[in-house]
């Protein structure tokens, strides 16, 4: 299996890292088992030292003082020396090595012997070189009430050794003394025998680290693959691949996060290709609209300029219809104008506390005639009480008259516009209720967007600009109110706004 990249950095990081702590634990783990042995050691001479030192009679039988001498120098492995306080030799065990014999060699060729009383010829300290493993000056240290622990490299063992001096009491004084020196190596070798075990544990501790440093690395960098996977998908478009969030920890913060960019940008997405045709719609609408009147105002004009007016009045209706046209293209200017101020937040509603009677009776009052002219009856329905809201006028005003327009449009001849406004909790509700075809359902969410038309097939003066109602909405909207539309298709509309009451 091919190793790279993040996995290998993770793995060769984990890896070294357990190496260094095992090293690292292996040195002190060492040196401290080093220094726990031989202390242990040392403890242990100097208890046997010590017990020797309380058993010795310096007057007794020296034959006595050898057994026990050697005694505890097959128990110790070690050279243990006895001497009496003037400094001659009353025991002394030497272990093979040093070049001078080994066991009860009692005859050390020293001189002074202190008679046949003893059996053997002692010699006295002063007569020690430096070829013999114990010191003099040590010895008369001891001999003067003190006590040596010490570790040094002894030439006659020719390796490192634990000396150990121990004066013998006798009555509150010194009797004598009792010199113990025991070879490091026997105690090194159990050392390194012990520090080659904690080599094995190291090397094993090694292996089973590079398999669980490689198995952890990959499964950390497992879901960073899936997620790349993700992140490819939605470079090439594809938004809809969702990355598994597996954990509660900083990688699944991740793959969660990168789940919500994803759905945000297919929203985005969606919202741009929806904005995108509905510019392209607008244009198409804005071309449609203006193309119409600038038609018929060019075909008036040539019609005007090649003389095809025979008389006056036929002249005159060229004229009038040049003039509805232009009016017509002037009033989609003006609201294609109103709503991109709108939009853009450029405008403002001077809010004040006002009543909606006088307001919705000055425009029912201007479309008199026009009912009139088209035989439809118009009804405002009120108690005749005020009704206080907190608007501004002008825009309030002309959100009713776009209302009242639109169903004055859409209201065959004899039918009737019914206008009411209400109470609900805080707000006030403007209705404006015709008996027109009415609207499907699926279209009524549509028709306050712009040059929407619910019946393309109808006539010019039926449907009108088609931004009437879409200024209704930003003006209502920018109030705090909100729009909407009751219609059954046959039954006519009701469409309704409403605003915050004063």
């Amino acid at each position: 299996m091919k190793i790279r990249g993040i996995v290998r950095k993770l793995w060769l990081a984990m890896l070294g890292l357990v190496v260094a702590v095992l090293l690292l634990a292996g040195l002190i783990q060492a040196g401290i088992i080093q220094d726990i042995y031989l202390g242990q050691q040392s403890d242990k001479i100097i208890k046997e030292g010590k017990k020797l030192a309380a058993q010795l009679d310096m007057k007794g039988d020296v034959l006595q003082m050898q057994r026990q001498a050697d005694d505890l120098a097959n128990y110790l492995g070690a050279s243990v020396l006895v001497v009496d306080k003037e400094g001659e030799i009353m025991a002394w065990n030497r272990p093979a090595g040093g070049g001078q014999g080994m066991g009860m060699g009692m005859g050390m060729g020293m001189g002074m012997g202190r008679g046949a009383g003893h059996g053997m010829g002692m010699g006295r300290i002063g007569n020690y070189n430096g070829g013999k493993p114990f010191d003099a000056t040590d010895v008369a240290k001891v001999l003067a009430g003190g006590q040596l622990v010490r570790k040094e490299y002894n030439p006659y063992f020719k390796t490192d050794v634990m000396q150990v001096g121990i004066p013998v009491m006798s009555a509150g004084a010194v009797a004598g003394a009792v010199m113990i020196q025991a070879p490091l190596a026997p105690i090194v070798n159990n050392i390194r025998a012990l520090q080659q075990a904690a080599l094995y544990a190291l090397v094993l501790g090694v292996l089973i680290a590079t398999v669980l440093a490689f198995l952890l690395a990959r499964n950390i960098v497992r879901p960073l693959l899936t997620m790349n996977r993700v992140a490819r998908a939605m470079a090439e478009g594809d938004y809809g691949v969702q990355a598994p969030v597996k954990s509660a920890d900083e990688m699944g913060l991740l793959a969660e996060s990168l789940n919500v960019l994803s759905t945000r940008l297919r929203e985005k997405i969606d919202e741009l290709e929806r904005l995108d045709n509905t510019r392209r719609e607008f244009v198409a609408s804005v071309s449609h609209e203006l193309r119409t009147p600038l038609t018929i105002i060019q075909g008036y004009t040539e019609a005007l300029a090649d003389g095809l007016g025979k008389d006056q009045s036929q002249r005159e209706l060229y004229l009038h219809n040049i003039i509805e046209e232009t009016l017509r293209l002037r009033r989609l200017v003006d609201e294609l104008l109103s709503l991109r101020r709108m939009e853009a937040g450029g405008v403002r509603a001077d809010l004040k506390d006002i009543d909606m009677l006088p307001v919705i009776r000055r425009v029912l009052e201007r479309f008199t005639n026009r009912f009139a002219e088209k035989g439809q009856t118009i009804v405002f329905n009120n108690s005749g009480s005020p009704f206080p809201a907190r608007a501004d006028e002008d825009r309030i005003e002309q959100v009713i008259i776009n209302l009242v327009d639109n169903a004055l449009r859409f209201t065959p001849p004899g039918g009737e516009v019914t206008v009411s406004v209400a109470g609900e909790g805080d707000m006030l509700k403007v209705s404006v209720r015709d008996t027109g075809p009415g609207i499907p359902v699926e279209e009524q969410p549509l028709v306050w967007e712009r040059f929407y038309k619910a019946d393309p097939s109808r006539s010019r003066d039926i449907s009108g600009s088609g931004l009437g109602l879409a200024i209704v909405r930003g003006i209502v909207e920018m109030h705090g109110g909100k729009v909407g539309i009751d219609s059954v298709p046959g039954k006519g509309s009701t469409f309704w706004f409403t605003i915050p009451r004063a």
